[in-house]
């Protein structure tokens, strides 16, 4: 754990060791770089409160043990399309970014049992989530939102559901 040291960017040399969690919490990284794929042994990657705004492709295409990643209050409009490549993946928090679209296939995240898209620009053609047959939590407060999308209605496991603050149209 590296947190609250100002660290401009995630340091080369951690990606030789044998980790299985990092976490590097409040500092001023603004990307997360290719050599972050040597770590393929991480469960567990956190990158809160920080300056992400980029996640190269080759990452989440290598760290296929992650089952917990942790992005919130970040800088991030896009993710990566390899982020599908995390079949593992049991929680994800992308909340307090500027994402305004997930990326195809987002629903193949089939392992998903939470995922916070809270405080993003997430529109309502972008949330197809039908895949995702294990997901016990899903939070997209404050978002772009016109309605819940019918797909919803496959999330046969959800029991916490937050999607206040959006712009539903009055009827």
């Amino acid at each position: 754990e590296a947190c609250y040291n100002f660290l401009p960017a995630i340091p080369p040399c951690i990606c030789a060791l044998p980790l299985q969690q990092l976490v590097l919490d409040s500092n001023e990284i603004r990307e997360v770089p290719d050599f972050v794929a040597q770590l393929t042994g991480l469960t567990m990657l956190s990158l809160t409160n920080n300056s992400i705004r980029k996640i190269s492709e080759v990452v989440p295409a290598r760290l296929t043990k992650l089952d917990r990643l942790l992005l919130q209050r970040n800088e991030l409009m896009t993710l990566p399309p390899t982020l599908m490549a995390l079949q593992a993946l049991h929680t994800l928090d992308l909340s307090f970014n500027q994402l305004y679209a997930l990326p195809t296939g987002f629903a193949e995240l089939s392992s998903l049992r939470i995922l916070r898209l809270a405080y993003n620009d997430l529109e309502f053609a972008s949330m197809t989530l039908d895949g995702m047959h294990e997901l016990l939590e899903l939070r997209l407060t404050s978002n772009r939102l016109a309605g819940i999308p019918h797909t919803f209605a496959a999330l046969k496991k959800l029991e916490v559901f937050h999607i206040g603050g959006n712009i539903f149209p009055l009827e």
